[in-house]
């Protein structure tokens, strides 16, 4: 009996592994798909300097500061930038809650079809705060790839969450030092 126990135990836990395999998304690699679409989390201004990284860095995109889920079927890869304004929520119309409702059914959409998802942060410290945190400590972990100023990352937590979650991550000191980073991971030759 005792014998019985233990195997219908074992059976419980390699049953419980591969439930928990199943819903863990498989990080996608370089190269990415075009057209990148690029959009916040947050409504801060940092796509918009995503948008002129790719520009410079010759990627094809799409950008659009609250994309709607439909416009997800013309892209390759999701860009999303993580960093909260309340200026910009208030422009869009929403609060922290809608915005990180919003774009969970936008990454949910992004892997629904198969997209990568490349997770960005560009406007450092001033980006960084109680709201941006939420935002980075939420979407972070679903991302495929990490991409940073690293002057956002001072106190470590993009290098925590990428190391925790098995993420890899680019950093440069400065916004325009990340477009070689970008136009490799899109496998595009300057």
């Amino acid at each position: 009996m005792r014998r019985i126990s233990l195997v219908l135990g074992l059976l419980v836990v390699v049953s419980v592994l591969a439930v928990a395999a199943e819903d863990t998304p498989e990080l996608m690699e370089p190269p990415f798909g075009q057209p990148a679409i690029i959009t916040s989390i947050g409504q801060a201004g940092g796509a918009l300097q995503a948008r002129v990284l790719a520009d410079r860095a010759g990627i094809e995109h799409l950008y659009d500061q609250r994309v709607e889920l439909e416009v997800l079927v013309e892209g390759g890869t999701l860009i999303i930038v993580l960093g909260a304004s309340g200026k910009g929520l208030g422009a869009a119309g929403v609060d922290i809650d809608d915005e990180m409702s919003w774009a969970q059914e936008l990454v949910d959409k992004a892997r629904e079809l198969g997209m990568a998802v490349i997770a960005m942060h560009l406007e450092g410290d001033p980006r960084r705060g109680d709201m941006s945190d939420r935002i980075i400590e939420h979407f972070t972990p679903q991302a495929d790839y990490i991409v940073i100023n690293e002057a956002g990352n001072e106190d470590g937590l993009f290098t925590q969450l990428a190391e925790e979650y098995e993420i890899p991550m680019e950093s440069d000191d400065t916004t325009l030092g990340l477009v070689p980073i970008i136009a490799e991971l899109f496998g595009v030759e300057e």
